[in-house]
């Protein structure tokens, strides 16, 4: 529904469908009332002003029906803010009317005045209050004109109580509506920055796409994310967003943000916003805010404002943490860790590609752990399963960041090594070969290796192949071996 014309634009379609309901129920019943006292006390009705009365609100029916159920395509009244305003103000024209006609004091109908006055608080903007508070005191005075003829001072008193305390009633309405109005539009927004990370699970991109939100809830020009992993660290930026020119923070302001992460309490300043965020995976959080100078609800309740939009960051936080285990959940090997086959077979496609597009070195290690069944039938499976931990945590240890240690299946275990050639792929594997047997284990163990380096016209499966080939042929030598493609020879402890 359009929120334009007469009525406030921060209002949320539901604010403005119950109000122009409660609109119509107020004009109702005042209409109901007047109509049963004309049929009570017919002697004093002047007739020519119930007519006028009943008119505009007949016409005002005639044109309703004439708009919807013939021109409009679904042939049905659904009241548009132009269309309800209008009525709003024919309706209080037509029961002044009836009012005057009828020709009791205001007395009688001041609770359906006062109706019609916290309806416009609720949904009319200033210049809906005027043009009620205006046309409502022409009726006050022109029915004190007709039941006052002597005009004394009783007279203008009425009308100036009457009229004053409508247009006090308006705004004093007014205002309480326009701060539940901003604070459910901070809330809306709020909700869009907590599903900004409905798709990604990186917690640099969520910030990317929930900064320039911001501006919704609280008017800024500089919007920082700022980060440390360690108390023993000093905050660094993380992600920051540029809502007008860049505005540079000063060594107070780095002070300040240590002591809101310290004390974990929002601190706003005539320019600044300083809003916790808490510890997550992307360690210990503090958004800083260079906000604007504007009217609204933010600038009357900044605090507030914060503590809405810090509730919908560590919302967001909270989504991707859960997002990013659920991930780790169905990409990692639960026993050790490592990654599982399927994260493995996905990154081997993907480094077998990025090499021979840079035609750069690849090497794959197939590891089996030496009779490893034979250790679970003596020692039971949880010494079998602690001696994996152990190992999982070895290879863990030897390789680089961006190299790959997979859980292949069962006591077998593979690793993706880029830009690693075929002496790098095996002076790891014999190092492995030669600290597994210092593993605390109730026996000593030994593995066995198949080393192989990417070719030129290899693929994935081939690649894969030649290392399995390596490592049986280590198996049927004699176990405790690295075999590979052109070097082979026993490991020694």
């Amino acid at each position: 529904m359009e929120r334009i014309g007469f009525y406030d634009k921060n209002l949320s379609n539901e604010q403005l469908r119950n109000g122009i309901v409660t609109a119509g129920i107020s004009m109702s019943s005042a209409a109901v009332a007047v109509g049963s006292l004309i049929f009570y006390r017919p002697k004093s009705i002047d007739w020519k002003y119930i007519f006028v009365g009943i008119g505009l609100l007949f016409i005002t029916g005639v044109f309703l029906a004439i708009k919807y159920l013939l021109f409009s395509k679904s042939h049905k009244i659904v009241l548009d803010p132009y269309t309800s305003a209008g009525l709003l103000t024919v309706s209080t024209i037509a029961i002044g009317f009836l009012i005057v006609g009828e020709g009791l004091k205001n007395g009688a109908f001041i609770p359906s005045f006062f109706m019609i006055t916290i309806v416009v608080g609720i949904i009319g903007n200033i210049t809906m209050r005027m043009w009620v508070w205006g046309i409502v005191s022409v009726v006050a005075f022109a029915t004190e004109w007709k039941l006052i003829p002597t005009h004394d001072g009783s007279f203008y008193t009425l009308v100036i109580f009457l009229t004053t305390t409508l247009f006090l009633s308006q705004s004093m309405v007014g205002m309480i509506m326009r701060n539940l109005a901003g604070r459910n539009s901070c809330r809306i927004a709020s909700n869009l920055i907590a599903e900004a990370a409905n798709d990604v699970d990186s917690f640099e991109e969520a910030f990317k796409l929930s900064l320039p939100l911001i501006n919704k809830i609280i008017p800024t020009e500089h919007a920082y994310v700022f980060q440390r992993f360690d108390s023993s660290e000093t905050f660094k930026i993380m992600s920051d967003y540029h809502f007008g020119d860049s505005v540079e923070l000063g060594n107070e302001d780095s002070n300040e943000v240590l002591s809101v992460a310290e004390t974990l309490k929002i601190r706003v300043t005539p320019n600044l916003c300083f809003i916790p965020l808490g510890i997550s995976e992307a360690g210990e959080l503090v958004l800083v805010l260079s906000r604007l100078k504007s009217r609204g609800y933010a600038n009357r309740y900044p605090e507030e404002a914060c503590f809405i939009l810090a509730n919908g960051y560590l919302r967001l936080l909270s989504h991707i943490t859960y997002l990013r285990s659920l991930k780790q959940e169905t990409l990692t090997d639960p026993l050790t860790g490592l990654a599982n086959r399927r994260s493995w077979s996905a990154r081997l496609d993907v480094e077998v590609a990025r090499a021979k597009r840079g035609k750069t070195q690849l090497s794959h290690i197939m590891i089996d752990l030496d009779h490893f069944k034979d250790f679970n039938d003596a020692y039971g499976h949880q010494a079998g399963d602690q001696f994996l931990r152990s190992f999982a945590a070895l290879v863990s240890s030897r390789i680089r960041s961006q190299d790959l240690a997979a859980r292949y299946g069962g006591e077998e275990f593979s690793l993706i090594l880029p830009e690693t050639d075929m002496h790098g792929a095996l002076e790891l594997a014999f190092e492995l070969n030669n600290n597994v047997k210092e593993i605390n284990a109730p026996t000593q163990m030994t593995i066995s290796a198949g080393v192989s380096t990417l070719l030129e016209n290899d693929s994935s499966d081939e690649l894969v192949r030649r290392s399995d080939e390596s490592l049986y042929k280590a198996k049927n030598s004699g176990r405790d071996r690295v075999e590979s493609q052109a070097i082979n020879g026993k490991c020694k402890s």
